[in-house]
């Protein structure tokens, strides 16, 4: 498989890249679609056919390999102005790009943020949530970016595979306090206490080394094209289980709020089981490689 990715510098094509770094096996060449002019992001370690491609010249059609997949990792920053719209105009081009250059299958990386909230692990074949011509929120955007990608890719005849992430951990992870594994070793560091203050929110994590694999697996995988996938761990785990965890590796102490609110955002991964078989690190480990990648930028 010849693998193009945007969005190089992103956590989830970095972790592509991560897992590249230990199987250059699984791919035959790979092109990194990026803004940024700084190879030495992507390079090291990197014993694989690559070739570099900034923005606009992908956009414009100047690629010199040819490609079967292409992953669509780009987004406009969190906060920058017109988010959604930007994401939606670039990816439109990149739909073009795959139609002109000829690429096969074309990987969306959604979110399970589409689905209705509910108690129990999210399915594939769960409802979504109802589109309206007001709504402007990530999982609104994430939702109408599938129905293109579906829609286009079905009257041009290209494949697609439809990615829907849920929640991740890992060191590429490090300075997004904006995840709560990454805020609540952050503060039990630096302030030596960690609050939790919705104990009752349930999640689940996949590490980054899984979602690499997970990611490389599906995406050359025929039996995979013109599927919707939920991609994460099913391992469910409260904030106050969580930063019970952590407090105790850090020696933290560890302030459980009262807070009302109860969110559960796990994914079923029968589909994904199809396509990577090997037992997904737990949390327990997350929890000890994070914890490992703090100690050793010398917060104590």
């Amino acid at each position: 498989m010849n693998l193009l990715v945007s969005g190089a510098t992103g956590f989830v094509s970095r972790s592509i890249l991560y897992c590249l770094e230990r199987n250059p096996n699984l791919i035959n060449k790979l092109g990194l679609v990026s803004l940024s002019q700084d190879k030495n992001l992507f390079s090291k370690n990197l014993s694989i056919d690559k070739e570099f491609i900034r923005l606009e010249d992908f956009f414009s059609n100047k690629l010199q390999n040819t490609y079967d997949v292409y992953i669509h990792g780009m987004s406009d920053p969190r906060g920058s102005n017109n988010r959604y719209e930007t994401n939606f105009i670039n990816l439109k081009k990149s739909l073009n790009v795959c139609l002109l250059q000829n690429i096969k299958t074309y990987v969306y990386l959604s979110s399970g943020a589409v689905y209705k909230k509910k108690g129990s692990k999210f399915d594939e074949n769960d409802l979504t949530i109802a589109l309206n011509r007001t709504a402007n929120t990530y999982a609104d955007a994430k939702l109408r970016e599938e129905i293109e990608v579906k829609e286009f890719c079905r009257k041009n005849k290209i494949n697609y595979i439809i990615l829907r992430l849920f929640s991740f951990s890992g060191h590429l992870m490090m300075n997004r306090n904006e995840f709560a594994i990454i805020d609540l070793f952050d503060s039990a560091f630096k302030k030596c206490k960690l609050v939790v203050r919705n104990p009752a929110i349930v999640r689940s994590y996949m590490h980054q080394y899984d979602l690499g694999r997970v990611l490389v697996s599906i995406s050359s995988s025929k039996n995979a094209l013109n599927e919707c996938i939920n991609i994460g761990s099913p391992d469910a785990i409260s904030m106050g289980e969580l930063g019970l965890k952590i407090s105790k590796i850090t020696s933290a102490t560890l302030f459980l709020e009262q807070g009302a609110l109860s969110d559960f955002y796990v994914p079923s991964i029968n589909k994904q089981k199809k396509f990577y078989q090997p037992e997904l690190k737990k949390i327990d480990f997350i929890i000890d490689d994070l914890y490992s990648k703090f100690s050793s930028i010398g917060f104590y």
